[in-house]
């Protein structure tokens, strides 16, 4: 399989997000993605084996041919899809528009087309699903957007099939894309985005004819940056890939609602719906929109687990999603907090408490308003707090109000403007983070790393690298109250890291820690999260006399050895 960030190229977009075709986009806030083809039908297995990976590449990591492939048309019939239910769904979740795949790489065309490979003339199933949705966006007020794989079709072109060593991507550009892309922007009503998908080598010129046709038949709909070239309205991130600090202008992230995008028969890991909801959050509090992805069955069907978990999220957004979720404003913090995440409103600024204790406190620094009151919406009561030219400090009630996430409604008498700089602040509270990207490197660099795993979801992460003789990594923090903190540091595991490291505080006060390499660490149970090529191990304690700004140094002990450890954070713990 191709690097996947080559293919999906630039991520740059051209439209300003205060024009109003962007509105509909930054209102929105919250989608679903599908993936369904040919693939769905065959689930990850091909002649009485497993492919392990996303399915939805199938007959590239199986080398199927064009012509074995097109045999999977024959078993399809998606005969217990229905629309209104799939729509339905969506709008119970308090998704506002559905991306569906109208052609992925396979070739496959899920809707009546011209090319006669396609749902309707070449499978059992006999009707076009997408005109199906369409009628039932429209029916129940929700958007709809088509995927189209503009770049790799590989019933016209790939690498591994003999029969098509001497195909040519400009026919099939010419014969199959571009018309197939007018019948989706001509045959199915108005549609509210065009999403596409790895543009690969695609000349810019060959970008801006396919912008040129959606904005000649579909002129309010938006395209993603996936076209290439930097021709798209707005930038589509990594695939999931949630950005840890605040991103400008207009953006979204995509997930998978398991480990798949296309229906796998045994990826059965599905997330819950408070971890649809986290991200839900965390993006909206970065300036984006988020969008969540389905793949049904080969009957059409939601996965059980996946449509519990779209429910169990759509609940909380019934009650909250108008106030804290749709429209809203970043947070004023460039990052996440100890506590939770945050959105804002005109004068009021939402808490959504994620790391909490009942009857508790939550401190946080350099809140950037003077509050008059905050209300705990979930209780409908206030909330005792303390502010101070530094830090707020927060009594929480007795009881919880919600399963999910708790929001406080924080009043101010003017809008809340954003923080440019991370401050970044150590509470006894939470485990506390101070993260890669928030070092002052010196003799060292900065890499955001990401790689596939279990069944090919992507894991992303920021280290330091490349450390040279008397490389060090700096923090600086405000420190809420004093006392003993325990560290961690948690890293990539390589060969190398075996030296002895040390971390040390502006009082000259040292911890020093040998760091195992991979062949001395014991196997990771299964399922782990965040990876199992990451390790966290505890360096020690260190007591902070004082409470206010402090700092902490990583650097290595024996620097003549060379390192290859790659740091993603330290981590302090109230001790």
């Amino acid at each position: 399989m191709e690097k996947m960030n080559e293919l999906w190229g630039s991520t740059a977009s051209c439209l300003s997000a205060e024009s109003p075709k962007a509105a509909y986009f930054r209102q929105s806030k919250f989608a679903m993605f599908v993936h369904w083809g040919l693939y769905s039908q065959a689930g990850g297995q091909w002649n009485g084996k497993t492919y392990h990976g996303i399915t939805e590449w199938l007959m590239c990591t199986a080398n199927i041919s064009a012509k074995d492939y097109a045999e999977l048309a024959k078993e399809f019939n998606p005969s217990e899809f229905n629309a209104a239910d799939f729509v339905a769904t969506a709008k119970a979740a308090g998704m506002k528009y559905i991306i569906i795949t109208a052609k992925h790489h396979e070739g496959f065309a899920m809707f009546k087309s011209a090319d006669p490979f396609n749902i309707y003339d070449a499978t059992p199933f006999k009707r076009d699903p997408m005109a199906e949705l369409a009628e039932e966006c429209r029916k129940q007020g929700l958007g709809l957007g088509f995927y189209y794989s503009q770049f790799q079709d590989w019933q016209a072109y790939n690498r591994w099939d003999e029969s098509l060593k001497n195909a040519d991507f400009n026919d099939y550009f010419q014969n199959k894309c571009l018309p197939q892309i007018k019948e989706l922007l001509t045959n199915y009503g108005k549609l509210a985005l065009i999403w596409f998908d790895t543009p690969g080598a695609m000349t810019e010129e060959q970008s801006r004819k396919i912008v040129e046709l959606v904005h000649e038949y579909q002129p309010d709909a938006l395209v993603n940056s996936r076209i290439g070239n930097g021709v798209g309205d707005y930038s589509s991130m990594n695939d999931n890939e949630v950005p840890a600090e605040r991103i400008p202008g207009l953006w979204e992230c995509i997930r998978t609602s398991n480990n798949s995008w296309g229906y796998s028969d045994i990826d059965q890991d599905f997330c819950s719906g408070k971890e649809i909801l986290h991200d839900l959050i965390s993006v909206t509090a970065r300036g984006g929109t988020f969008m969540v992805n389905v793949g049904p069955d080969r009957k059409g069907r939601i996965p059980a687990p996946c449509r519990h978990a779209l429910l169990e999220t759509g609940k909380w957004m019934q009650k909250y999603g108008e106030t804290v979720i749709y429209g809203a404003d970043s947070s004023p913090w460039n990052a996440a907090r100890q506590w939770g995440d945050c959105t804002r409103r005109g004068n009021k600024t939402y808490f959504i408490l994620n790391n909490w204790t009942p009857g508790g406190t939550i401190t946080d620094y350099g809140f950037p308003g003077k509050i008059s009151k905050i209300v705990w919406l979930g209780g409908n009561k206030t909330v005792e707090f303390k502010q101070d030219d530094a830090f707020l400090k927060l009594t929480l009630p007795f009881e919880r109000g919600e399963e999910l996430y708790e929001v406080l409604e924080v009043h101010c008498s003017e809008p809340i403007p954003e923080l440019n700089e991370n401050i970044l602040v150590v509470t006894p509270e939470n485990p506390c983070r101070l993260p890669a990207e928030q070092a002052v490197l010196t003799g060292a660099e900065l890499k955001h790393d990401f790689w596939a795993e279990r069944f090919g979801e992507f894991i992303y992460v920021n280290i330091i690298h490349n450390w040279q003789p008397g490389g060090k990594a700096k923090w600086d923090f405000e420190l809420s109250e004093p006392g003993y903190y325990r560290i961690s540091i948690r890293y990539q595991k390589v060969d190398l890291a075996n030296r002895v490291w040390k971390i040390s505080d502006e009082s000259g006060t040292v911890i020093e820690r040998w760091l195992p390499d991979a062949q001395q660490l014991p196997p990771p149970p299964l399922q782990t999260e965040p990876t199992a090529r990451m390790h966290t191990a505890k360096a020690g304690v260190i007591f902070f006399r004082n409470a206010g700004h402090h700092t902490l140094s990583l650097e290595s002990t024996r620097p003549e050895l060379g390192s290859e450890l790659q740091v993603a954070e330290l981590i302090l713990e109230h001790f």
